[in-house]
Protein backbone atom coordinates (compact mmCIF):
# COMPACT_ATOMS: atom_id res chain seq x y z
CA UNK A 1 0.00 0.00 0.00
CA UNK A 2 2.56 2.50 1.02
CA UNK A 3 4.71 1.23 -2.08
CA UNK A 4 1.81 2.22 -4.12
CA UNK A 5 0.77 5.48 -2.97
CA UNK A 6 4.71 6.90 -3.41
CA UNK A 7 4.47 6.10 -7.02
CA UNK A 8 1.30 7.50 -7.22
CA UNK A 9 2.73 10.80 -5.46
CA UNK A 10 5.52 10.30 -7.92
CA UNK A 11 3.35 10.26 -11.24
CA UNK A 12 1.61 12.83 -9.74
CA UNK A 13 4.48 15.30 -9.00
CA UNK A 14 6.26 14.34 -12.45
CA UNK A 15 2.33 15.14 -14.58
CA UNK A 16 2.72 18.16 -12.61
CA UNK A 17 5.70 19.44 -13.43
CA UNK A 18 4.78 18.52 -17.04
CA UNK A 19 2.25 20.13 -17.31
CA UNK A 20 3.73 23.30 -15.90
CA UNK A 21 6.17 22.99 -18.14
CA UNK A 22 4.40 22.82 -21.42
CA UNK A 23 2.27 25.42 -20.20
CA UNK A 24 5.70 27.56 -20.91
CA UNK A 25 5.87 25.91 -24.50
CA UNK A 26 2.35 27.00 -25.47
CA UNK A 27 3.00 31.00 -25.20
CA UNK A 28 4.33 32.66 -28.14
CA UNK A 29 6.71 36.18 -27.43
CA UNK A 30 6.47 38.77 -29.80
CA UNK A 31 9.40 41.81 -29.18
CA UNK A 32 9.49 45.50 -30.73
CA UNK A 33 12.14 47.81 -30.53
CA UNK A 34 12.48 51.64 -31.08
CA UNK A 35 15.79 53.17 -31.11
CA UNK A 36 14.31 56.52 -32.88
CA UNK A 37 15.21 58.63 -29.91
CA UNK A 38 18.85 59.97 -29.11
CA UNK A 39 20.05 58.05 -26.02
CA UNK A 40 16.72 55.62 -25.73
CA UNK A 41 15.87 52.31 -26.64
CA UNK A 42 12.22 50.73 -25.51
CA UNK A 43 11.71 47.18 -25.81
CA UNK A 44 8.15 46.20 -25.78
CA UNK A 45 7.63 42.31 -25.83
CA UNK A 46 4.29 40.68 -25.60
CA UNK A 47 2.96 37.36 -24.93
CA UNK A 48 0.11 35.31 -26.22
CA UNK A 49 -0.98 31.92 -25.96
CA UNK A 50 -0.52 29.91 -29.53
CA UNK A 51 -2.59 30.95 -32.29
CA UNK A 52 -3.93 33.01 -30.07
CA UNK A 53 -4.32 37.64 -30.68
CA UNK A 54 -4.86 38.46 -26.87
CA UNK A 55 -2.18 39.50 -24.85
CA UNK A 56 -1.72 38.19 -21.66
CA UNK A 57 1.40 39.46 -20.92
CA UNK A 58 3.52 42.92 -21.40
CA UNK A 59 6.75 43.86 -20.68
CA UNK A 60 8.02 47.28 -21.54
CA UNK A 61 11.40 48.58 -20.88
CA UNK A 62 13.17 51.76 -21.23
CA UNK A 63 17.02 52.01 -21.34
CA UNK A 64 18.04 55.89 -21.30
CA UNK A 65 21.17 57.57 -21.27
CA UNK A 66 20.05 60.39 -19.30
CA UNK A 67 22.63 63.19 -20.88
CA UNK A 68 21.95 62.03 -23.89
CA UNK A 69 18.01 62.04 -23.73
CA UNK A 70 18.57 65.73 -22.56
CA UNK A 71 21.12 67.32 -24.33
CA UNK A 72 23.23 68.08 -21.49
CA UNK A 73 25.56 66.52 -18.91
CA UNK A 74 24.21 69.34 -16.63
CA UNK A 75 23.43 67.20 -13.09
CA UNK A 76 20.24 69.16 -12.62
CA UNK A 77 18.72 68.26 -15.71
CA UNK A 78 19.90 64.35 -15.64
CA UNK A 79 18.38 64.19 -11.98
CA UNK A 80 14.74 65.89 -13.26
CA UNK A 81 14.53 63.39 -15.86
CA UNK A 82 15.14 60.64 -13.59
CA UNK A 83 12.23 62.00 -11.47
CA UNK A 84 10.50 61.83 -14.52
CA UNK A 85 11.01 57.83 -14.87
CA UNK A 86 10.02 57.77 -11.42
CA UNK A 87 6.72 59.58 -11.72
CA UNK A 88 5.16 57.94 -14.75
CA UNK A 89 5.42 54.73 -12.75
CA UNK A 90 3.74 56.11 -9.65
CA UNK A 91 -0.07 55.47 -11.35
CA UNK A 92 0.37 51.71 -11.29
CA UNK A 93 1.46 51.39 -7.62
CA UNK A 94 -0.53 48.89 -5.92
CA UNK A 95 -2.15 47.77 -9.18
CA UNK A 96 -2.72 43.96 -8.82
CA UNK A 97 -1.07 42.40 -12.12
CA UNK A 98 1.42 45.22 -12.75
CA UNK A 99 5.05 45.69 -11.42
CA UNK A 100 7.06 48.35 -12.12
CA UNK A 101 10.92 48.94 -11.55
CA UNK A 102 13.25 51.95 -12.38
CA UNK A 103 16.88 52.17 -12.02
CA UNK A 104 19.41 54.18 -12.18
CA UNK A 105 23.53 53.47 -12.25
CA UNK A 106 24.96 56.72 -12.98
CA UNK A 107 24.08 58.48 -16.43
CA UNK A 108 22.28 55.24 -17.56
CA UNK A 109 18.26 54.56 -16.36
CA UNK A 110 16.29 52.10 -16.71
CA UNK A 111 11.77 51.32 -16.81
CA UNK A 112 10.31 48.57 -16.73
CA UNK A 113 6.56 47.77 -16.20
CA UNK A 114 5.27 44.29 -16.83
CA UNK A 115 1.20 43.40 -16.76
CA UNK A 116 0.12 40.41 -16.33
CA UNK A 117 -3.69 40.90 -18.36
CA UNK A 118 -4.71 37.73 -16.53
CA UNK A 119 -4.37 39.41 -12.90
CA UNK A 120 -5.05 43.13 -13.58
CA UNK A 121 -8.55 45.07 -13.52
CA UNK A 122 -8.83 46.94 -17.17
CA UNK A 123 -10.69 49.61 -15.76
CA UNK A 124 -8.18 50.72 -13.04
CA UNK A 125 -5.07 49.78 -15.74
CA UNK A 126 -7.00 51.98 -18.03
CA UNK A 127 -7.15 54.83 -15.63
CA UNK A 128 -4.07 54.52 -14.51
CA UNK A 129 -2.91 55.03 -17.97
CA UNK A 130 -4.82 58.12 -18.34
CA UNK A 131 -6.73 56.02 -21.50
CA UNK A 132 -10.54 56.46 -20.28
CA UNK A 133 -12.29 53.47 -19.28
CA UNK A 134 -13.52 51.95 -23.23
CA UNK A 135 -14.61 48.83 -23.21
CA UNK A 136 -12.15 46.24 -23.93
CA UNK A 137 -11.19 44.10 -21.90
CA UNK A 138 -8.21 42.38 -23.32
CA UNK A 139 -5.34 43.92 -25.66
CA UNK A 140 -5.25 42.73 -29.55
CA UNK A 141 -1.03 41.78 -30.53
CA UNK A 142 -2.15 42.46 -34.03
CA UNK A 143 -3.76 45.96 -33.35
CA UNK A 144 -0.65 46.91 -30.69
CA UNK A 145 2.03 45.55 -33.10
CA UNK A 146 0.86 48.03 -36.17
CA UNK A 147 0.62 51.09 -33.86
CA UNK A 148 3.81 50.41 -32.44
CA UNK A 149 5.55 49.83 -36.34
CA UNK A 150 3.74 53.24 -37.29
CA UNK A 151 5.53 54.53 -34.27
CA UNK A 152 8.93 53.50 -35.50
CA UNK A 153 9.16 50.38 -33.82
CA UNK A 154 11.15 47.31 -35.54
CA UNK A 155 10.16 43.41 -34.76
Amino acid sequence: MKKTLKSLLAVLAVLAVTTLAACSLFLQKTTLVNTQIAGDKTTITYYTKRNSDKVVKQEALSEVTLSKLMGSKNKKQTNAAYAKMKAAVKPYKGLAGVTTEVKRDGDKATQKITIDYTKVNMKKLKAAEGAGTGTADSVSLKQSVGVLKAAGYEE
